[in-house]
Order: structure tokens, then sequence, then C-alpha cells
């Protein structure tokens, strides 16, 4: 069910630490593919991660859910 409906949660990234995935969930962002909306953006950015870093998170989220 998770793979064929695409319900990674964020627990699985790996360009994360454990407090930027808390930070994540108390805003309520528990799926990877909620980190690709454009309204998460700024909550994106609160975690403190550059902007390379962050491109580098989301190919990561990206390509889990293409399965690559």
């Amino acid at each position: 069910m998770i793979d064929t409906h695409l319900l990674y949660p964020i627990t699985v990234l790996l360009g994360l630490n454990a407090d930027q995935k808390n930070q994540l969930l108390r805003a309520r962002l528990v799926l990877c593919r909620d980190l690709l909306e454009p309204k998460n953006e700024k909550m994106i950015h609160r975690l403190g991660l550059g902007d390379r870093k962050i491109k580098l998170l989301l190919n990561e989220v990206q390509s889990l859910l293409n399965g690559v």
C-alpha cells in the first residue's frame, strides 16, 4: 500500500536529521509528497537548510516517489 499510493513518511528521508524531521512532523508534514507542495515551501526553509541542501532533499523525495 505504501508503494502503490506513494505514502512514504518523511522519516525515511536520509537528507534530514531527527530534529528537522520532528519540526516537519510538528507542522503536520508527514508524507514525503507533502514536501513537494508549493504551500509548504516556507516550512522547508524554516529548517535552516541552505538552498543546495533543500534542492538535494527535494531531489531525494522525487527519486523516492518515482521509484528511482
